[in-house]
């Protein structure tokens, strides 16, 4: 099975729901991830024209009803879909747009709580290795508007957000000569 020929046909009208079925199925077995990473990974060129695809087979997967069969399986499958995406695009467009789809998936609140679960979850796994987060940097304004909303999460959201939050300015600090700051009471 291609799964580049699925991802296209899961956006025609003929046969969307047919090949997004088969897509679902596909990551639910266990060769799912060998199967889908094989497509994404060192295939960015392929990439390239049908990310949005790819971004919206990811959200649905990370929205899937928790009342579903293979729910919690979709889930975790649509976090690692996301970091492969990430880490395989370089470009600062892409990663925009990869970013902007998980941050958005946090405002699910409530009534989407595995949704969010699986948004932080993907970010937090971005963030753990230094490359991550540096790739993850130049994005964080995404990451931490999310914390103009943080009564909408739970204590575990929360705590994820914080830690994704702190790895990020950790990083940012870094690339700072700290012996060049200076703090506002100095400079009078």
């Amino acid at each position: 099975v291609d799964i580049w020929i699925l991802v296209v046909l899961s956006h025609s009208a003929a046969h969307s729901q047919q090949s997004r079925e088969l897509l679902r199925k596909i990551a639910l077995k266990p060769s799912g991830d060998e199967i889908f990473a094989g497509a994404i990974i060192g295939h960015r060129a392929a990439l390239d024209g049908f990310l949005n695809d790819l971004l919206d087979l990811a959200g649905s997967f990370l929205r899937a009803s928790p009342f579903s069969k293979g729910a919690e399986s979709l889930n975790v499958f649509a976090q690692k879909l996301y970091k492969w995406l990430f880490e395989e695009m370089s470009d600062a467009r892409s990663r925009q747009e990869i970013v902007h789809a998980l941050v958005s998936h946090c405002g699910a609140g409530e009534t989407g709580r595995e949704e969010v679960d699986g948004a932080l979850r993907c970010l937090r796994s971005i963030v753990r290795k230094d490359s991550g987060a540096m790739a993850l940097s130049p994005f964080s304004s995404y990451v931490r508007s999310l914390l103009n909303d943080l009564e909408r999460f739970s204590i575990v959201q929360a705590r994820y957000l914080f830690r994704i939050v702190s790895r990020l300015a950790l990083v940012d600090g870094e690339g700072v000569d700290r012996g060049q700051l200076t703090h506002s009471s100095d400079s009078t």
